[in-house]
């Protein structure tokens, strides 16, 4: 019951936040400098091996590198992240040596560095795409 009604308030204040950007803000929006896909790929994978424990030998399909916006979620205070962002499939190794399903993860670099990464999370047993760095 405590899960339903926090699962409840969630829903509620995640409702009234504004989630679109407004004409202005994205004329006047900062990107960073350019950085290309190959360097993209590697730092993010990079990221990866370091800070995530579980994965020891991915294989990463990465989407085009592309400039862009991510908003944190409103309970982490709903910023919006500018940059280039990389869109990838990351398969990890099972206990068994085997590669399970893929996991999305998006990458948002600001002048050649990463500044955010977003991934699947859990509230409780409910899964949801989230800000993991």
């Amino acid at each position: 019951m405590k899960m339903k009604l926090l699962f409840i308030a969630l829903l509620f204040i995640l409702a009234g936040c504004e989630t679109t950007l407004t004409q202005a803000e994205i004329d006047s929006a900062k990107y960073g400098h350019p950085i290309s896909q190959n360097f993209a790929a590697s730092e993010a994978l990079n990221f990866l091996l370091v800070n995530i424990k579980e994965i020891k030998s991915p294989i990463c399909q990465w989407k085009p590198l592309y400039m862009g916006a991510l908003k944190d979620g409103a309970i982490y205070g709903g910023k919006w992240f500018f940059g280039y962002i990389l869109d990838g499939e990351v398969k990890e190794k099972n206990n068994l040596g085997v590669y399970g399903e893929s996991i999305p993860y998006k990458f948002v670099f600001y002048d050649g560095k990463i500044v955010a990464v977003f991934s699947n999370k859990f509230l409780g047993q409910k899964p949801y795409f989230g800000r993991i760095y």
